[in-house]
């Protein structure tokens, strides 16, 4: 073969491009991991709060306010009986007003002066000086730095929490004589009733025979005012009867009867009758 014909079949063979292709096989995503994408792009809020359709409770359900009730936790504004607790320690159980203030928080109803008889320095707390005795407090955390105010709805329990540096220094158990109450008139009884019976099997020729006792424990008393009246009553009755005897005792005493009343200016308490003093004046 002549060069020139190699030329030629050279020349006349299509040509080649060099090209390359890369082919990028992503990552299968697996449903859970979409899932938790979406859910966390989504409003915190959006996942937290409930809402109620005024619309269910009739032609005027679109007057009625259900807000309240759309956040977990939440104290639906009202009038409740409560037990007081400040640190711990039972104050006082009485009818408490809550309401929203100017954020839409709702806040127990105390006034300057009810804190005070509580306990709380408000004297010497600055931001509580200013205020009128009858004042309400509102946010009480917004007044004292790390105080707080949470109602228990299932125990109707108030829980007040104030730091002890703005707390009075008193003793243990102490009670400001301004929250005493006298009650309301009131009659009380108690009692405790109980018996037994046997019956005696006839042995070494005596005949059978039985016994019995009754006992009773009766505590009563009557509420007036200020004076409270109290007595314990004990009865019992015993009988045995049979195997050449026959014996009957009855019994009944009237203990711990005494008339009793608080004297606030004093700040003591006036008994009068049988009373005993309590073991924990040894303590």
């Amino acid at each position: 073969m002549s060069m020139n014909n190699k030329m030629n079949n050279k020349m006349n063979k299509p040509l080649r491009q060099n090209m390359s292709t890369t082919i990028c096989r992503l990552p299968r995503l697996h449903p859970l991991f979409v899932a938790l994408v979406v859910l966390g792009g989504l409003p915190v809020e959006a996942l937290a709060r409930d809402y109620f359709d005024p619309s269910f409770l009739g032609n005027n359900g679109a007057a009625v306010d259900l807000s309240q009730y759309e956040t977990a936790g939440s104290t639906p504004e009202g009038t409740y009986l409560v037990d007081i607790y400040l640190n711990q320690t039972l104050m006082a159980t009485r009818q408490v007003r809550f309401e929203k203030d100017d954020k839409g928080k709702v806040n127990p109803v105390l006034t300057k002066q009810e804190l005070e008889n509580m306990g709380v320095a408000v004297s010497r707390i600055p931001t509580m000086k200013a205020l009128a005795p009858e004042k309400n407090v509102g946010n009480l955390s917004a007044l004292i730095p790390s105080a707080s105010t949470q109602l228990d709805l299932s125990q109707l329990r108030l829980n007040i929490s104030v730091p002890q540096v703005d707390m009075n220094s008193r003793a243990g158990g102490y009670i400001d004589p301004k929250l005493w109450d006298e009650g309301i008139p009131a009659a009380l009884f108690n009692y405790n009733l109980s018996g037994s019976k046997n019956w005696l099997k006839q042995q070494d020729g005596l005949d059978g025979g039985q016994s019995q006792s009754v006992f009773a424990l009766l505590n009563g008393g009557f509420n007036a005012g200020a004076w409270r009246l109290r007595s314990t009553m004990s009865y019992s009755d015993y009988a045995t009867s049979g195997m050449g005897m026959d014996v009957r005792t009855r019994s009944t005493q009237w203990r711990n009867t005494y008339l009793q009343r608080d004297i606030q200016r004093l700040r003591g308490e006036l008994t009068l009758g049988e009373a005993s003093t309590g073991g924990n004046i040894f303590d």
